[in-house]
């Protein structure tokens, strides 16, 4: 049981570790189509950057957890996205959560209240810009990829591959 257990946190960590430190792959369902990536600092990354000064820190108690943890911000980065990173490390529920980024944002400017789940910079076959493509927390990527490709006019094989490439993350 002991043995299960250990083996279920490595997964859940090494699951985590990829999430966060991986880059998507360029979106090119046929040749035609590509994109370059282009995320935004994880605060888990960033908390590994001294250079940046220490903009906030403060424990929180977690239920079900042994002791308190502790959420570290550093300049520029984004308390939503840092937030959701911290529940999501702790199991905290989406009340806590907002709870947690509403007392964060009572001390340190915050641009937005919902987490930066995945974005893209959209590029057309010859590598011009078409825009970027950011999905947010609460937000359905479905809807997110048919407003992207309406508001720009392109095909729906734009859609499928912005779809493959986000859900895949």
């Amino acid at each position: 049981q002991h043995r299960l257990l250990t083996l279920a946190l490595l997964l859940s960590f090494h699951q985590a570790l990829l999430a966060l430190s991986s880059i998507p792959p360029p979106i090119h369902p046929n040749n035609n189509l590509h994109a370059a990536s282009d995320l935004s600092p994880s605060p888990l990354a960033a908390s590994a950057a001294p250079q940046r000064p220490e903009v906030y820190r403060r424990r929180f108690l977690s239920p079900g957890q042994a002791g308190p943890g502790e959420l570290v911000l550093l300049q520029g980065d984004e308390p939503a996205d840092a937030v959701r990173l911290f529940a999501a490390a702790y199991g905290l529920s989406d009340p806590d959560k907002r709870t947690i980024l509403d007392a964060v944002c009572s001390e340190v400017p915050c641009s937005r209240m919902s987490a930066l789940i995945y974005n893209t910079r959209v590029v057309d076959p010859e590598g011009s810009l078409l825009g970027e493509l950011e999905i947010f927390e609460g937000e359905e990527p479905a809807d997110v990829a048919r407003d992207f490709v309406l508001e720009h006019n392109l095909t729906e094989d734009y859609r499928t591959a912005i779809l493959y490439q986000a859900c895949d993350v």
